[in-house]
């Protein structure tokens, strides 16, 4: 999985639940006493239901559904997409130390040994070059993962902080269907500026 991929796995895992939030409040019960059903929410929310449907595994998600969850909280998706972010470096990170150290402990241990024992045990240990290249692989996969979720985490806050203030500006004005189809059109333009960032 490329970079790219890795980030609209994470991001989409966390627009997808407020996208299906989003989809429950736009076909709940009217919010007040007084509140008739509206037949333009109605027509949203199957739209929105439609397209999380449709939605595809480390893809980015479809504009209303990416509009949706943006409307209902951007705020939590942001949180959400920081912690798995978050999660995935420190689970590389510690993996990438614990390969390293055990490729070191053995080589220690090869040393010592042939130090102590005055035999060429380095054959044994690590059987030919095969093995020292299946170790390097071992230890340098997760420190890529790590690379990764820094890289994924610098575009995700580069995007947050341009992007919040125009998702607040949409979410302030007009019907309910104006401000999903302003925040569908900010998605899309995030979606591109994602895009750009993992050439």
């Amino acid at each position: 999985m490329n970079d790219k991929q890795a980030f609209w796995c994470i991001l989409q895992s966390a627009i997808l639940p407020v996208a299906r939030r989003a989809h429950a409040d736009l076909s709940g019960p009217p919010a007040g006493p007084g509140d008739q059903p509206d037949e333009a929410k109605a027509t949203i929310a199957g739209t929105l239901e439609q397209a999380i449907a449709k939605t595809k595994d480390s893809e980015p998600p479809p504009d209303e559904v990416g509009g949706g969850a943006f409307w209902r909280d951007f705020d939590a998706i942001s949180r959400q997409t920081r912690k798995k972010v978050s999660w995935m470096f420190h689970l590389n990170f510690a993996l990438a130390v614990g390969l390293a150290a055990l490729f070191l402990v053995g080589i220690g241990g090869a040393v010592l040994t042939a130090i102590a024992a005055r035999e060429n045990i380095w054959p044994v240990v690590f059987e030919g070059a095969s093995a020292v290249s299946f170790v390097t692989l071992l230890v340098t996969n997760p420190q890529k993962r790590v690379w990764a979720a820094i890289r994924i985490s610098n575009a995700f806050d580069t995007l947050s902080l341009e992007y919040r203030t125009r998702i607040q500006k949409c979410t302030l004005s007009g019907t309910i269907g104006n401000k999903l189809q302003c925040c569908a059109n900010e998605y899309k333009l995030f979606r591109e500026d994602a895009n750009s960032l993992f050439v």
